[in-house]
């Protein structure tokens, strides 16, 4: 049997494409000129310190952008010389995509600010910064087991907003599909996203991660209940108490949940065990996850 634990491609990278010369990365920045003012300090203050990179705390990257909801980034203290290194901005801001140095947008990059050892890249969604990119020229580890270094250009901090504020053609390109609340408004993937399987990977099967509901509003914490379209036979006795039904009514005390998306909407059975997706008459019922499932 197939093992489980969930790519969601959420750092796939498009194909890289051949370099310019105008000091940054065709593969990565476009044409377009940044609307906004980006007059703010480049250099990462002092934060929390896990070794080589400090997860979680986006440095110089996270003030630039302006997100509705948490920043996600974070930033490196002195990366080790080589791949995931370069001699110029190109070859850093390249070989870092490469090495998935960071999610979210994958191109589309403006050069916002240039100064002697840093540039600063963004992404723009109507004149506002959704993600940025902070190159640093300076100190890169050896890597020979000493704390000997080299100068080369690296990517220092990084930071986005949630999928939700990126473009829709990113979310799209990661696999990711976004709902929306009835408003049209679209909802962070810390509250609520689903995703397709692909390939090898229980192909067919979409899944559901939803934080929520609990009293006194909806639970966006770190562990969703996940609910499965139709989920591959392989997994059902293990992973599911329900069967995958279509085409059924969606109960008198099933919860909504105020999220739609392409024209379907979400309610919930009252004991949680099924999430309706559809209308309300004729809805699929996707069973609960006893745990979530992902691809090895």
């Amino acid at each position: 049997m197939r093992t489980s634990s969930v790519l969601r491609g959420l750092f796939a990278l498009l194909p890289l494409l051949a370099l310019t010369g105008c000091g940054a990365s065709a593969a990565v920045v476009g044409s377009s000129t940044p609307s906004g003012s980006y007059d703010l300090p480049l250099v990462s203050s002092p934060g929390p310190t896990r070794g080589v990179d400090r997860i979680g705390w986006p440095g110089a990257a996270g003030e630039v952008v302006r997100c509705t909801g948490p920043v996600i980034g974070s930033t490196s203290t002195a990366p080790y010389a080589g791949e995931d290194t370069g001699a110029t901005p190109d070859a850093a801001l390249d070989a870092a995509r490469r090495w998935y140095s960071w999610d979210g947008a994958q191109t589309g990059f403006a050069l916002a600010r240039t100064e002697t050892d840093r540039r600063l890249y963004v992404l723009e969604v109507a004149g506002v910064a959704k993600q940025a990119l902070i190159l640093r020229h300076g100190p890169a580890l050896k890597g020979d087991g000493s704390r000997d270094t080299v100068t080369r250009w690296w990517l220092e901090s990084r930071a986005r907003c949630d999928y939700a504020e990126l473009p829709d053609s990113v979310a799209r390109e990661q696999g990711l599909e976004i709902w929306t609340d009835a408003t049209g408004r679209r909802q962070p993937t810390s509250a609520i996203v689903s995703f397709s399987f692909t390939g090898d990977c229980f192909a067919g099967m979409t899944a559901l991660d939803l934080h929520g509901p609990v009293e006194g509003g909806w639970d966006k914490g770190p562990s969703p209940t996940e609910y499965v379209r139709r989920p591959d036979p392989e997994l059902q006795d293990e992973y599911f108490e329900r069967d995958f039904l279509e085409h059924v009514a969606v109960p008198a005390d099933a919860i909504d949940s105020g999220y739609e998306r392409e024209g379907e909407h979400l309610w919930l059975s009252k004991d949680s065990g099924y999430a309706y997706v559809g209308q309300r008459q004729d809805a699929d019922a996707w069973p609960k996850a006893v745990r979530t499932i992902r691809c090895a």
